[in-house]
């Protein structure tokens, strides 16, 4: 089971991450979490003049192409990326909660991120993956992960 503390560090995970690269306001009205990445796709969520969001709503068939589709629609690099998955994915052991990546980068096929939930990686918050497209993709977007959302933030 989670443990509040627990609990908490998971959503404010990808928050701060936004906040750290000048995105968001510190301490404003937006949420944490799965409910911040949907805020995100939906225009609803605080960012910081000069920021816009795009949200894509994806599902088992198309979230492979989707990433697909924005990474090459900005040239190969692009960043950064929120994706939340669906609790119901069971990705990893995301339980009821679902679970949420920024990712930072994607350049030159590489893929930058922190992830907070246990991975082949790492188990540490703070420590920030590169991985290849490929090992991305067999790790967050294998079948069985159920990807609700993948929202590109761009400078306007």
């Amino acid at each position: 089971a989670y443990s509040s503390n627990k609990i908490y560090r998971l959503r404010k995970l990808a928050r701060n991450q936004l906040e750290n690269m000048g995105i968001v306001e510190p301490n404003t009205a937006n949420s944490h979490g799965i409910n911040f990445a949907n805020n995100l796709a939906n225009g609803s969520a605080v960012l910081k003049p000069g920021y816009s969001a795009t949200g894509y709503k994806t599902n088992q068939g198309n979230q492979e192409s989707t990433f697909d589709d924005i990474v090459n629609g900005q040239g190969g690099n692009t960043g950064p990326v929120v994706m939340s998955f669906n609790s119901k994915g069971h990705y990893r052991n995301s339980g009821e909660y679902g679970h949420v990546i920024v990712v930072s980068a994607v350049r030159d096929g590489r893929v930058y991120l922190i992830d907070n939930n246990n991975t082949t990686w790492s188990n540490k918050q703070t420590q920030t993956l590169d991985l290849s497209i490929d090992e991305f993709k067999q790790h967050y977007l294998r079948e069985g992960n159920e990807v609700n959302c993948i929202t590109t933030i761009t400078e306007a």
